[in-house]
């Protein structure tokens, strides 16, 4: 039961997202309420199942991980107050960098050795996914209890899949945190450019007031 309702959850919380976000670009017009009406539209029946269950059969299945990131983009939307510190975030889209790079090159077969198999081999990515829990939790980072929340999310069965690797990444969550990433170096990159930039004006200005006085 919990499987069926996983996915009616996190498409009625993403279809509330898309419509706070509509609000937003009207100057956040309108009740407070109304993101409520995404929700109800997963709801209607589609081929004689909610539309929810009809996402998830045409789409891929969504990990905790991605689930939330979501909730904490959608309490932001609506609190202004994000719940999930910066590095918090980044550290989440560094994982699901490396989930995904570990997992979906070889998986469409690029190379010898499919690590998607593993996940099916509790005794193996279990043991190693423990650790980096640990790792993370020793060093107080909040993705370490997300990390725990994938693992009991994965003992009692949240998802319809009973690989582990579908608990902690997902395409969606592994080509949104490399976009984010990318889109950080480049912020990085051009900041950078603008502060030598700034220097080096700073400096001839201040080389041309010495040689004036």
């Amino acid at each position: 039961m919990i499987a069926w309702c996983y996915p009616m959850i996190f498409w009625g919380c993403a279809a509330c997202l898309l419509v706070k976000l509509a609000q937003m670009c009207v100057a956040d017009k309108g009740p407070r309420w109304l993101p409520l009406i995404g929700v109800t539209a997963t709801l209607i029946p589609i081929q004689g199942m909610p539309f929810g269950r009809f996402l998830h059969g045409i789409t891929f299945g969504f990990s905790i991980p991605s689930f939330v990131l979501l909730l904490s983009v959608l309490w932001t939307a609506h609190t202004k107050r994000p719940p999930l510190s910066k590095s918090t975030r980044m550290t989440m889209y560094a994982a699901g960098t490396v989930f995904g790079i570990t997992l979906y090159p070889m998986a469409i077969g690029l190379g010898t050795f499919d690590p998607y198999v593993l996940g099916w081999s509790y005794d193996r990515l279990s043991i190693l996914l423990v650790l980096v829990t640990i790792v993370f939790i020793w060093k107080s980072s909040v993705f370490g209890y997300v990390l725990l929340l994938a693992a009991a999310a994965w003992q009692i069965g949240v998802l319809e899949s009973t690989n582990i690797w579908d608990y902690v990444v997902d395409p969606a969550y592994f080509l949104s945190s490399l976009v984010v990433l990318m889109a950080h170096a480049v912020r990085a990159k051009i900041a950078g450019h603008r502060r030598r930039v700034l220097t080096q004006r700073t400096t001839t200005v201040e080389s041309l007031l010495r040689n004036d006085a």
